[in-house]
Formats: C-alpha cells, sequence, structure tokens
C-alpha cells in the first residue's frame, strides 16, 4: 500500500524559500519519494480533520445512486474526538439526479460538521440546476489555525475558476496572515506542469489549451505556500500522484472501486499540519 504522510511544522521562524526546501516538511508517497525529510512521531489529538475525496462515486460501471461500501463503512467505524470536516473534489455522483445529490447531502452531515465541494463534470454536466437546488454553492472556503482552504469550481472550459471565483481566491489569499493555502480542485489544471507521464480521468469540457504555471492568476504568492489538491483521479486505477514546484506542492487522488482506494486526510494540530494517505481497504 502506497502511503503519503505530509507534515508541515509551523514555526515562528522566517518563512522557507519553497516547500521542497523547508526543513520543516516531512513527504513519503509514490512519485515524490526524491524528498527525503524526517517525520517526527506524533502525540497530540488532532484539533480538526479534513477528510479529502475525489472521484467519490467511485465505480465507472456503477448503476446505482449509494455512496460507495468502502466509503460509507470507514465513516461508520471511524471514531475522533477531533472537529470532522469531509472535502469532495468532484465526481461525488454519476448522473446528478436531485436523488443522487440528496444521497450525497445526507452522507456530508452525517458524518461531518462541514464539508466543502469542488463540484466535477459529472456533478454539473449537462446541467447544474440540480446541484444548485441541493448544495446551492460551488464555492468554499475556512481559515483553520494553521492554513487556509479553499474549494472552488474548476469544471470550465479552461479548467479554471470563474473571475469572479479568481477575485474572491485572491482576497482570501491577500487577507490571510496564514502562511500555508490548500486550494481543492476536481480538474488537474496543472496537468501541463507536470514533467512525466500522468492522465487525468478524463478531459472533460476542457476547450481551451491549457497552459504552464497554472498559478499565474493568483496574485500574491510570495511568502505563501501552496498545496493543491485535485480529485479528477482514481478512475483507472491510477496511483494518487503528486508534483512539486518551487513553492508548490500538487496532489492528485481519487477513487475507482479498485482494492487499493485510497483518500486523504487532512489534520490540523497545534503546531503542524498533516496530510495523510489513509487506505479504505484494510
Amino acid at each position: 500500500m502506497k502511503k503519503l504522510i505530509l507534515i508541515i511544522l509551523f514555526l515562528t521562524s522566517c518563512s522557507p524559500k519553497t516547500i521542497v526546501e523547508s526543513e520543516n516538511l516531512g513527504l513519503d508517497i509514490y512519485k515524490c519519494n526524491n524528498l527525503q525529510n524526517t517525520i517526527p512521531e506524533l502525540t497530540d489529538t488532532p484539533i480538526s480533520e479534513v477528510f479529502v475525496i475525489g472521484h467519490l462515486y467511485g465505480d465507472r460501471y456503477k448503476e446505482d445512486n449509494e455512496i460507495p461500501l468502502k466509503v460509507s463503512n470507514f465513516f461508520a467505524s471511524y471514531k475522533s474526538n477531533s472537529d470532522t470536516y469531509i472535502a469532495l473534489t468532484g465526481d461525488m455522483v454519476k448522473e446528478p439526479t436531485i436523488e443522487a445529490l440528496e444521497k450525497v447531502n445526507k452522507f456530508l452531515n452525517n458524518n461531518s460538521i462541514g464539508y466543502f465541494i469542488s463540484p466535477g463534470n459529472h456533478d454539473i454536466y449537462p446541467s447544474s440546476s440540480n446541484y444548485q437546488k441541493v448544495f446551492q454553492y460551488d464555492f468554499y472556503f475556512k481559515e483553520f489555525n494553521n492554513f487556509l482552504l479553499i474549494s472552488a469550481n474548476f469544471s470550465t472550459s479552461d479548467w479554471l475558476p470563474s473571475d469572479d471565483q479568481k477575485t474572491k481566491i485572491n482576497n482570501l489569499i491577500n487577507n490571510t496572515s496564514k502562511e500555508y493555502i490548500i486550494l481543492l480542485s476536481h480538474q488537474i489544471f496543472w496537468y501541463k506542469d507536470i514533467d512525466f507521464e500522468f492522465k487525468p480521468n478524463s478531459f472533460a469540457l476542457l476547450e481551451n489549451e491549457l497552459k504552464k504555471n497554472s498559478l499565474n492568476w493568483i496574485e500574491s504568492k510570495n511568502n505563501k505556500n501552496f498545496i493543491v489538491i485535485s480529485g479528477d483521479s482514481g478512475a483507472y486505477g491510477q496511483d494518487t500522484m503528486c508534483y512539486v514546484n518551487d513553492n508548490k506542492l500538487f496532489i492528485a487522488n481519487g477513487i475507482g472501486n479498485f482494492d487499493d482506494d485510497t483518500i486523504l486526510k487532512i489534520s490540523e494540530l497545534e503546531q503542524f499540519l498533516i496530510i495523510e494517505e489513509i487506505p479504505l481497504n484494510n
């Protein structure tokens, strides 16, 4: 089982120049094993946890609207003393019917104290009306103790948020004191940035050519470290993939009803942040 553990220790000293150069970053994941950082032992209980699930509907050949059993079972058995949130990075349903979306809404409300959604093409195409009736919003954010989390709608013709959402994102980043920004998307809009072969689940909705330097629309990148988590992966059994570029870390993760399906857990402790890959099949 491939496993990711990312630890970012928040110190009062000067910010590191990049994520890669940071002495307070620990990373252990497939494709990123060239980063040899020490992971300290953890004893504190997290203040809050955010579970990030990509491609929630799972099996490409499913014919029902049920939450995948492995996901339901995981949360039914999971016990925590921390505040628990769930983030869905798109394709949470196969078809955007009211019935299917209501089941996702019930799942979120039963298993978290709050949620974040970055809708995928399956959730809002050919029409977003049902999604809007059930969830209303396609933009979410929360400032945690150690980081700012933003979830936006990247299901557009250029795989980038609308101008309005870009403005909201830039305003949030410019007005936060948090050094670490976690940005959730469905589409792997940073596909042209990577320097190795990797395939998203699809290129649905994309009409305009993707460009390199995929975060160039973010105005204030200095003194910030960015972690982008995208969910359009896993449908064909792709392994969790990550890519590091200066002060930016990109992660693609999703499920597809495979034995090695995993989700991500972001745990916030008083002094550091953990991003951990969790297997759904033990």
